[in-house]
């Protein structure tokens, strides 16, 4: 997980193949490193942000009644 801002702008990034595309000045991403491939921001990286990976039920036990996004109505669960 990355901050959309960078050198002073907040960038709209569309994820394809891996490759992540900075809609403000055309430059792509590595999405798994956030390193900047091509274009303005050539050679820069994106920060990274703190994440944690957990399974649905961590989720739960961490964050009752929290929504998690994705869930579909055959786990019993309604999440957006």
């Amino acid at each position: 997980v990355y901050d959309r801002r960078h050198d002073g702008r907040t960038l709209t990034l569309v994820l394809r193949d891996g490759i992540m595309l900075d809609l403000e000045t055309g430059t792509t991403w590595e999405a798994l490193s956030g390193e900047a491939l091509t274009g303005a921001h050539e050679g820069d990286s994106l920060r990274r942000l703190a994440t944690m990976t957990a399974t649905p039920s961590d989720f739960d036990t961490f964050w009752p009644g929290g929504v998690l996004w994705g869930r579909s109505e055959a786990d019993g669960t309604s999440g957006q």
